[in-house]
């Protein structure tokens, strides 16, 4: 076949240099191009249109670059690049194209006949498996499902929450015992999920097969071919009421060593099955152990019980990020940890320190701990607002600051390089002298004072009197009624930061320096989103801090933007997600991330979750002439 047909032998050689494609053997790749036929369409050109039937083929980008369009609208939905295939869920569902496919610049793409792919991804488990993993995980649908699980309303005391309220959205996904196991795992593609549940000729449960029994069973070098369901099942399945509790699921799951139980209307195989609940799922709302932490957390009596039970906790939130928990979760369990830890230290320094005021000061957090997005230990980021009555005390106040952030430093949060805490002067002010400190920097916006309010316009109260806090607030919203100018130098600040994508349409990395060619986590995606974020929320007068949640809060009050601001939120999420997980498996800040480590799936998933902030951008420069102000 090599020497009769030497184009597709070029084609199976580019093949090879990508996923999933350079998992299948040299023939299997010559069997998909000995057909295929090299397709070229200029720029603004179109492989296929929304809502026509499969043409047939299926697609990957040779060269060029192909964007994605949801039918009836203008935002970019996803990019196939080199490597990339495209065209194919339509090739699976059997349905029409639900979107677009239009050249960005001129396109070179390999077409391979659906009669040729089809077989391999019935026949070959592993290249099924890739595109299975992809769907089912949602990496690759649109940004809001890269979180797909409900989350219970109480994080902390899950012993309540019925097993129903977690899978309440969910379908059963089930199949007969003999159904043919390559059936199966289309199956579990076409639904996206990780487990199916078999059942028998009245409806009861005979078995479940998880991703991990497919697995195994390649593993175990099983022919997908001729195994059915029932010869790689797992039975008996345990199986539980719909409304038993969360910590009654959790003891089945440990006492039986099993990820999953099947939720009948009885508890159990004697009935129908409804849906089925997982580790991931129980993982997901907490458990028994991280609740006594939390509560002996509350109780430490002494610096270094505290450091130690935060260090407990800092090892169960990196074991929760490896077990891919949404960042929704984390988010709230790594606020409260936070929030106990602070609480405790402004405790214990009160108790050594008998001469600090009870009352008439507010302990300020601020940056990332003040929006929730503290999930490791970082740097400490704080102030203090005390009354004015109490500026005669400003030595004793300063003193308890000062033990504060020293008992915070032991628990493991660094002090701030720039001595942005409660501890400097300059942040330890009366409630007169912090209101004289906003008006000067929206007075002023100055680069360096923009630059502050980015910092000082994300703070959360911890402890003390709250309605300093509130007094404050107030203020803030007054004087930037009355000076919306500097929202236009706050947004010119937001629009400085590096582009997440170069002039072609690719990642933009470091052009040099100790992190050249690699692409900048914090600068290029989270700190924009964020800053954009706190703007909107700004101008819309909100007072919540969270990016994710001003993103969402926002698209409430702009129906023409709903879509991309929830998209944004979602996208943050998965962004923050991404980082911190970088974080835990280097040893680092995850800050920058090495775009050759990244598998072509991942790579997508990067530069779709980046795509709202692109149009983001324009709207801002747009709505606040950012051209005209300049930080």
């Amino acid at each position: 076949m090599t020497a009769s047909n030497p184009i597709a032998s070029r084609l199976a050689h580019f093949l090879a240099q990508h996923l999933p494609y350079s998992n299948l053997s040299e023939e299997e790749r010559l069997s998909l191009t000995s057909q295929a036929r090299l397709q070229h369409l200029p720029k603004d050109g179109i492989f296929f249109r929304a809502g026509e039937q499969q043409t047939g083929w299926v697609y990957v980008v040779y060269k060029g670059l192909v964007h994605l369009m949801l039918h009836g609208s203008i935002e970019l939905f996803d990019t196939a690049e080199p490597g990339d295939t495209f065209g194919i869920r339509a090739v699976l569902s059997g349905k029409p194209y639900v979107m677009t496919a239009i050249c960005a610049q001129e396109t070179l793409a390999i077409a391979i006949p659906v009669e040729r792919f089809m077989p391999l991804l019935q026949q070959n488990a592993r290249f099924l498996s890739y595109f299975a993993a992809g769907l089912a995980s949602g990496m690759l649908p649109r940004y809001q499902e890269l979180d797909t699980l409900q989350q219970p309303a109480d994080l902390f005391f899950p012993e309540a929450v019925s097993l129903a309220s977690l899978v309440s959205n969910r379908q059963l996904v089930w199949a007969s015992p003999d159904t043919p196991l390559p059936q199966v795992a289309q199956l579990m593609l076409q639904k996206s999920v990780g487990s199916v549940v078999l059942t028998d000729a009245e409806g009861k449960v005979a078995g479940i097969l998880t991703d991990k029994d497919l697995r195994r069973a390649l593993a175990e070098q099983a022919d997908p071919l001729r195994c059915k369901a029932a010869d790689i099942m797992s039975k008996p399945v345990v199986c539980i009421a719909p409304t038993s509790s969360w910590l009654e699921a959790y003891l089945q799951m440990t006492t039986h060593s099993i990820r999953h139980l099947v939720i009948t209307a009885d508890g159990s195989p004697a009935t129908a099955p409804q849906a089925v609940v997982s580790e991931h799922d129980l993982l997901g709302s907490s458990s028994p152990a991280l609740i006594s932490l939390l509560r002996r957390l509350s109780n430490a009596t002494d610096t270094e019980t505290l450091a130690h039970l935060r260090n407990q906790a800092e090892i169960r939130l990196k074991r929760l990020l490896q077990n891919n928990i949404p960042l929704q979760t984390l988010s709230q369990l790594a606020a409260r940890i936070n929030q106990l830890t602070v609480e405790v230290a402004i405790r214990l320094a009160q108790q050594t320190l008998p001469a600090t005021p009870a009352h008439g000061w507010c302990w300020l957090a601020l940056g990332s701990f003040a929006r929730h997005e503290q999930i490791l230990r970082t740097d400490q980021d704080n102030a203090l607002l005390f009354a004015d009555e109490l500026t005669v005390q400003r030595p004793a106040l300063l003193e308890f600051a000062r033990q504060v952030n020293r008992i915070l430093e032991t628990c493991g949060y660094q002090a701030c390089p720039a001595e942005v805490m409660a501890s400097n002067s300059r942040w330890c002010l009366s409630l007169s002298e912090w209101k004289r400190q906003l008006s000067y920097w929206i007075d002023t916006p100055e680069p360096k004072a923009v630059m502050l309010t980015t910092i000082f316009f994300d703070m959360l109260p911890v402890g003390g009197d709250i309605s300093l806090y509130k007094d404050l607030l107030a203020y803030r919203k007054e004087l930037l009624s009355e000076q919306p100018r500097f929202l236009s130098f706050l947004a010119a600040n937001a629009l400085s930061s590096p582009p997440a994508f170069n002039w072609l349409g690719e990642l933009a990395t470091e052009s040099e320096g100790s992190h050249k060619n690699q692409f900048d986590l914090k600068a290029r995606a989270l700190a924009p989103y964020a800053d954009i974020a706190r703007l909107l929320a700004l101008q819309h007068g909100l007072e919540e801090n969270s990016t994710s949640a001003r993103f969402h809060q926002v698209a409430q009050r702009e129906p023409n933007h709903t879509i991309l601001l929830q998209d944004a939120a979602r996208a943050y999420e998965h962004l923050l997600q991404l980082r911190m997980k970088r974080a835990v498996a280097q040893a680092d800040s995850g800050r920058w991330l090495q775009l050759s480590s990244l598998s072509p799936l991942e790579r997508q998933v990067l530069k779709k979750a980046l795509m709202p902030l692109r149009e983001l951008r324009s709207i801002i420069q747009v709505r606040f002439h950012t051209n005209l102000f300049r930080p």
